[in-house]
């Protein structure tokens, strides 16, 4: 699953980025820092010699190349503002929208050298950021009120999206499957009685078939609680 994270400038896309990413054992990529590295070039400097429509442009094809990849995605400000940027990445994985008010948004970034921020006033940000609200909301899966500690906010999104924290997830070639993760996403209905019988007779893991996903969760003692966990055992 792709999960990008979206929202006004200074949300905390980022920092909550890096913790969710961490929490789910996958990887995460800033989307600007994607850009610089694709381009050789920083985020102000491409504002400077190319202007902002081609930097939006950029931002469309970073969404392309990393959708449908297993991972967290910072996204920039107004990376989920245009329609097709959107349907990209919700067709490709989930939209979170990082709700911040704007009072806590402008005191991080207003010392910042980004280049919206260096060319407007407080007034023009916060008329920015008010219309950037509805297009974020209409544009994402899920709205977070970002207003705690990173921790908790990890938390409130793991929950949201109903994922288990500490699981790998990741999508299965339809050939084999891989055994280095402890949560494992197997989109094959072809090898499905195959499969089944293979694990047949391991007790450490249970199976929960759902729709066209075979969900199959590997507890390890060294890294999951159990006492959170309903175990169940395959048959």
């Amino acid at each position: 699953m792709t999960i990008f994270l979206c929202g006004f400038m200074g949300c905390g896309k980022s920092t909550i980025g890096q913790r969710l990413a961490k929490k789910l054992n996958c990887p995460f990529t800033d989307m600007d820092s994607y850009i610089e590295e694709q381009t050789g070039m920083r985020i102000p400097e491409i504002f400077e010699k190319h202007g902002e429509p081609y930097f939006r442009d950029l931002e469309t094809e970073a969404i392309r190349d990393l959708a449908g990849q297993p991972g967290v995605i910072a996204c920039g400000g107004g990376a989920m503002l245009r329609d097709e940027n959107a349907k990209i990445a919700r067709e490709n994985g989930t939209v979170v929208f990082l709700d911040v008010p704007f009072k806590i948004c402008y005191q991080r970034i207003s010392k910042t050298d980004r280049p919206i921020v260096q060319c407007s006033t407080r007034q023009e940000l916060q008329t920015l950021y008010q219309k950037r609200q509805g297009i974020y909301c209409r544009h994402s899966n899920y709205r977070i009120e970002a207003i705690h500690k990173p921790a908790q906010t990890v938390q409130e999104i793991i929950k949201k999206l109903q994922l288990q924290s500490g699981n790998t997830i990741l999508e299965k070639n339809k050939y084999g499957i891989k055994n280095d993760s402890l949560y494992e996403v197997i989109r094959c209905h072809k090898f499905l009685m195959e499969f089944l019988f293979c694990i047949k007779k391991r007790q450490d893991i249970a199976v929960n078939v759902k729709k066209q996903d075979i969900v199959v969760n590997v507890y390890n003692q060294r890294e999951i609680n159990y006492g959170d966990i309903n175990r169940e055992k395959a048959v």
